[in-house]
Order: C-alpha cells, then structure tokens, then sequence
C-alpha cells in the first residue's frame, strides 16, 4: 500500500482526493475510520422537506482551494451556489437586530460600533506592534482597536469557534492578524496590502481564463441533498474500512504499519487526517500526545415556518449574539435564505446554535427545555406568529477544537513526528484551524509533501 489515511472525515477525503488528481492509483490509497460513518462533522438529512446540516453551512465559494478540490472531485457540476443574502448580517444589541457593517464605509456609519471606539479603531495603524507569546484573540483585539469592538468580536467567535475570545490564542484563530502586524507593523496596513495583492491576483487568474471574466463566486456552496452528497461522491472513489479505529503506529521495512484493533497494514506513507485529540489515542512510534484540547459541544435546533407566520420574513445570512446580551442562543443561521433548497418552497428554516464554551451545561438541558427557551429568543427576535410546524434537534458528539493557551504543545508533538518520521503527515481539524476553507488548503501542502516522497520511493 503507498498511503494510508486514517480518518475518512472532509480533511482524509480531501487529501485523498488531491493524491488522485496528482496521479497516485486510488488502489494505492486505503482509508481507515473509526467510526460506522464517513463525513466526520459533515451529516446532511432530510425531513419533512427540509434539508438540515450537521456541521457546516456550506464550503467557502471564494476559496481557490475549494473550487479546485469541487473540481477534483468532479463535483462542480452538482454544486449550488448561496444566494447574495449571505452579505447581510446580523448582530444582537439591547435585544434587536442590528445590522453588520459590509465593508469599510459600513464600519463607518453602522450603530453596532460607538462613535468613540470608531475614532479608536482608525487609530490602530499608529499602535505600536508588540509580541506578545500566546496572546489571547480578546487581549489582541482591544489593544490594536480598543475594547469597544469587543462585543462584535464576541459574537463572532461564538459563530466561528462556539468559544471565548479571551481564551482562543490569536496565533492559532487568526494567524494572519498576527502577521499583519508583525510584517506590517498594523493590522489595517496589512490587511489593505494583503486585498490588493489578491485584487491583483485575481485579475491575473481572469485573464488567464477569459471564459470566468465578470463571474464572481458565491460565498458558499452546497449540494442539492447537502454537504454529505460530496462526501459520499468522493467516498465511492476509494477503499474506506469503516469502524476501524487505529491503536498503534510504528516503523515497519522502510515504511510504515498501521494496527488497528482487528487487522494491521504496511504502508510507504500515512496521513494522520484526525484531531489532536484523537491522535492523543494512538501510540505513535512508542509515545502518545499528553496534552488534550478543550472542545465546545454545540446543540443545533432546526425550526421550520411557514412564510405567512412573518409579517416580515428574515432576510440575509443570519444573526450572532454577544455574551453581554445574556441570552440562550449564540446565534442563528437563515438556512432557507442562503440556500432555498433547505426548505420547501413558502417555508422558513431557521438553524439556532445552543452552548458552546459559554454556556455548555445548555447541552445537557432536555429537548424540551432546549426548544423553550429557543423559541423564547427566536420569537425576541424575529417575532414569528406561532409555533414552528417543524422542530428538530442534533447533538454534536463531538465538539469544536479550542485553540488555547498550551496549543503549541500538539504542535511541538505534530512537528516532532512529522520531521523524525518524513513518510508521516498529520493534518486535520483542531490542529491550524477548523473551517473547510483551511482544511481543505492543508490536504493541498499534504499532496504534494506526499507526492514528492511517493515519487522517490518508486523510483527505488
């Protein structure tokens, strides 16, 4: 076997997928997953007519990574752009909806942000950088653009992360803040730099292929039984051995030996596609990963309405709530808006997010208490009339990696493995990130790192 991949969730699929694109026989490729189920985070089920996500939203349109791996994967064709709803959004304050600035002009004159933390915040490109080790996201934030942003800070992390910015380590969240002011000595001088050099990259790619002059991506993009028909396309493509935990890793003949609770395999490379703290479970080369990684278990609860129960329907992406706003929910999605496939048609389908590190004995809370005080906010907020016709619950078993202080261990431990053992990769959620857009940017490096060694080994 040239590589095996344990983990079958969207990072092990991803990069089995760029290993295919680059020439490596899908025979050559064997998937281990623990679980009965491929996807990881990604489930997609469908119930009176609505389509409900058990992980993300939809894949980042705007992501050059994405659209080559949807091309890869032959998936193009069958995927569904978001609507431009998804550029009106939504935050808390004093109870109501206000609306999100889009842009620039928007920070500008939007009544989310006082006016004194806005002269604060055009202020920063005359901050002085410091390096601070592990820097909270929070304490980061207030010291570049003042503590009056924190608020909208706070609901957005929860909307991201499900965490608390004054914990999540702003080297792991959002690295590229970090560098804009490390390289740029400003967050807002970088950021300018960074957009032209994309602007400029992006008019070099159009005109490379003039037959996508003038289009531009949607935000997000789905399919039309959801995230999980990629899965499954790409699933189809190779050898996956569901329910096949992997217990131990070890050197084997100029290779690799893969063990797991029933069978072994040789392999010439490995892919460790799982979180850190799923590999903190397997024996790595006679050692484990001590250091585990706090995650945030998030409920989601599906509400579906009919059109009429509006006196105005919700329109946009959705709406994310500040801690300081006291309430039940961290946030809600429009799924029906961003994708009118998720609903049938004159229905609502709303998508609210219960927890998290905030609140995370809400989890443990009943179905029925969970769906009270859901529709307590929900009716705050949008004020629908009536009962939702159509309620459903998921429970995460698995929650969202936090990024926090002590992160640098796993990643002292990750680059230890990977620099003493060349033929092994470790990638995944939790480890840089844990969007989509990230992930899917890591099976690219991961490609070609493998590409490269499998090249050499069959030249020998």
């Amino acid at each position: 076997m040239k590589t095996v991949i344990v983990g079958a969730g969207f990072s092990g699929l991803a990069v089995a997928t760029r290993l295919r694109a680059s020439g490596v026989d899908p025979e050559d490729i064997l998937i281990l997953e623990a679980s009965p189920r491929i996807g990881g985070l990604i489930s997609s089920i469908r119930k009176q007519g609505y389509l409900l996500e058990g992980g993300p939203e939809g894949f980042r349109g705007n992501s050059d990574s994405i659209q080559s791996l949807l091309k890869q994967a032959g998936q193009v064709s069958v995927a569904i752009p978001s609507t431009p709803a998804t550029s009106k959004r939504y935050v808390v304050k004093k109870g109501k909806l206000s609306k999100l600035p889009e842009g620039p002009l928007g920070a500008i004159t939007t009544s989310v942000i006082s006016f004194r933390s806005k002269l604060r915040i055009l202020a920063e490109p005359f901050v002085k950088p410091l390096d601070v080790k592990e820097e909270t996201l929070a304490s980061f934030v207030s010291r570049r653009f003042g503590k009056g942003v924190i608020d909208v800070l706070d609901a957005f992390v929860s909307g991201v992360y499900a965490g608390n910015p004054e914990e999540l380590v702003v080297d792991y969240v959002f690295p590229q803040l970090k560098m804009f002011e490390k390289n740029h000595g400003s967050v807002i001088k970088g950021g300018m730099r960074f957009a032209k050099e994309m602007k400029k990259a992006k008019k070099l790619r159009k005109n490379e292929d003039k037959n996508k002059e003038g289009e531009k991506p949607p935000f997000l993009y789905s399919f039309p039984n959801g995230l999980a028909q990629f899965v499954d396309a790409v699933g189809k493509k190779f050898n996956i051995v569901v329910n096949s935990r992997v217990k131990e890793i070890f050197g084997k003949n100029h290779g690799y030996r893969v063990k797991t609770q029933n069978e072994e395999y040789d392999a010439e490379t490995v892919v460790l596609a799982v979180s850190p703290n799923a590999l903190s479970q397997i024996q790595m080369f006679g050692k484990k990963q001590k250091t585990s990684t706090r995650e945030a278990k998030v409920v989601i609860v599906s509400l579906g309405y009919d059109s009429s129960q509006f006196s105005r329907k919700p329109q946009g992406y959705g709406f994310l709530v500040p801690s300081s706003e006291n309430r039940f929910l961290l946030g809600a999605l429009f799924s029906s808006e961003i994708f009118p496939h998720h609903s049938p048609e004159n229905k609502v389908l709303l998508r609210c997010f219960v927890g998290g590190i905030r609140h995370p004995e809400y989890t443990k809370l009943s179905d029925e208490e969970i769906v009270k005080n859901t529709l307590k906010d929900i009716g705050d907020f949008l004020k629908p009339n009536g009962e939702p016709e159509f309620v459903h619950i998921y429970r995460n078993k698995v929650g969202i990696a936090q990024l926090e202080a002590g992160h640098h261990l796993n990643l002292a431990f990750k680059k230890q493995i990977e620099e003493t053992h060349p033929g092994i990769k470790i990638t995944g959620i939790g480890w840089r990130g844990i969007s989509t857009n990230h992930l899917s940017s890591e099976s690219e490096n991961v490609a070609k790192q493998l590409k490269s060694i499998l090249t050499i080994t069959k030249s020998h």
